[in-house]
């Protein structure tokens, strides 16, 4: 028995081997300014896969989630092992947690859906079971919180935890299966707070259609109408500014399926929402065209959702297997991944997370983990925008100059050089910049500066001609007056 262990695993690491070897031939891209795909330069490269076996008895067996703490050490959830792998920020070997127990009570990691790590402490959503487990590092069980509804519930509605996050006061906030008021609120025993940040019904023209038809059919036929709730939330993360981050696996106008919530719940993730046509950083996010294939919409559907300590979104696509990253005005930066067999791609990613630089992606049906590392091409564009927002445009320019060099199509480094243009005192390439970018706010600020700067300087001759002119127009005047008396 054990030569025959040991024989399947020799293939199974001889077949990784393999396969580490076959690079994706994935294609990045990025959007024009007119929402066209256009090829872009590499952004991020995969630099190891690991499959469980590497150092533990088993392959990861449906791994739902992963998560990384304060040190950098990195934590899958290997449901259907019913254990957590810990890995350290090099994805060196660490341990293996054991589901623990609690007063007796065993914990089943089975049928956990969701893991975060808050200080010492593991939070994990158990889906199925309807409660949420509380482990040390160590991983001993510590407690185990069971849902305690408000009066307000539904005695219909069913706790079904899926992600969660906790803050520093050891505030819950559930992402839970069939729920469509928002996320849950919890306190630290599991008592509910109440609900945070439904998703709005946009006046899309299927809701307008059905509130037409809800004004003249009978109540029989009302209840055949699809009925008009919230979409609910996928998935949730905590960025290090303190914000929740939430994705929407599709929206009914395709639209804001990545928000960014303030206390208040409301979204404060920048977009530019003055422009209402498919394009690049107007809150549409994902791929922009929804394709169709065999019958059915192939539209972008978001699952997780990472944010670096720097403050750029990472959102995890499952129809095509693609990362999809943003800063945080909605700006595209870089699309990677893909489905496939190839080194770098997925089959089913099911989870999202990073450190250090690093991106993680769990795909759920290959057992897999894959991590990711930026090159310099996007390390630059980091730099540059980090810059931007500090108004230091001149310094952005030496790194906007690199990424354009590689990529003269990318709108994000026109704009900065533009704005470099523009600090500079060169108004007409600052206007050139933006205009190639099509960046109208930018580009109007850049033209008025011009056209008073213009009349500034040529005030002289300007004001001569618009006297030469007066002149001429009341002379014609006073003409016209005498010639009408005689």
């Amino acid at each position: 028995m054990k030569r025959v262990l040991s024989l399947v695993l020799c293939l199974l690491l001889i077949s990784g081997g393999l396969t580490a070897g076959a690079y994706s031939n994935f294609e990045e891209y990025i959007y024009s300014t007119a929402g066209e795909s256009v090829p872009a330069p590499q952004t991020y490269a995969p630099v190891k896969v690991i499959y469980g076996y590497e150092d533990t008895d088993r392959v990861f067996s449906a791994p739902k989630d992963a998560d990384t703490d304060e040190s950098g050490n990195l934590y899958i959830l290997d449901s259907g092992n019913n254990r957590i792998v810990v890995y350290d920020s090099d994805l060196t070997f660490k341990s293996v947690l054991p589901a623990p127990s609690v007063d007796g009570e065993q914990f089943s990691l089975n049928d956990c859906t969701g893991i975060f790590i808050r200080g010492n402490e593991i939070y994990l959503a158990n889906k199925l079971g309807g409660e949420i487990y509380v482990m040390d590092m160590s991983g001993a069980g510590k407690r185990v919180l069971r849902f305690k509804p408000l009066a307000v519930v539904d005695k219909s509605f069913v706790f079904r935890p899926s992600r969660l996050t906790v803050d520093e006061a050891g505030i819950i906030q559930v992402q839970a299966e069939g729920c469509y008021n928002g996320l849950i609120t919890l306190d630290a025993e599991g008592n509910m707070i109440g609900y945070y940040s439904a998703n709005t019904i946009r006046a899309s023209l299927s809701v307008i259609a059905a509130q037409f038809w809800r004004k003249i059919f009978s109540d029989e036929q009302q209840n055949n109408i699809k009925q008009i709730i919230p979409v609910e939330y996928s998935s949730l993360t905590m960025g290090s500014d303190g914000f929740i981050y939430t994705t929407t696996k599709r929206t009914e106008d395709s639209t804001l399926e990545i928000k960014k919530l303030n206390p208040y719940g409301n979204n404060i993730l920048g977009y530019d929402d003055s422009d209402s046509s498919v394009k690049i950083g107007n809150g549409n996010y994902g791929d922009l065209r929804v394709f169709h294939t065999q019958g059915q919409d192939k539209d972008t559907t978001f699952e997780d959702i990472y944010v670096d300590s720097e403050g750029f979104v990472f959102a995890l696509d499952t129809t095509r297997g693609r990362i999809f990253e943003y800063d945080q005005n909605s700006n595209l930066i870089a699309v990677f991944g893909g489905i496939g067999d190839q080194y770098g791609t997925f089959s089913l990613p099911a989870a999202i997370c990073g450190s250090g630089g690093r991106i993680y992606v769990l795909d759920s049906t290959k057992n897999s983990l894959t991590a990711f590392e930026a090159n310099d091409y996007v390390r630059d564009i980091h730099k540059s925008l980090l810059l931007d927002d500090e108004c230091d445009y001149e310094q952005a320019m030496i790194y906007w100059e690199k990424v354009y060099s590689q990529n003269s199509n990318y709108s994000l480094a026109l704009s900065g050089l533009g704005k470099a243009a523009y600090e500079k005192g060169d108004l007409k390439l600052a206007m050139q910049y933006f205009e190639r970018a099509d960046d109208r706010v930018n580009y109007d600020i850049a033209y008025t500066a011009y056209r008073t700067e213009f009349i500034r300087d040529n005030f002289e001759w300007i004001g001569t001609v618009i006297l030469v002119l007066a002149a001429g127009v009341w002379a014609l005047v006073i003409y016209k007056r005498r010639k009408g008396k005689k």
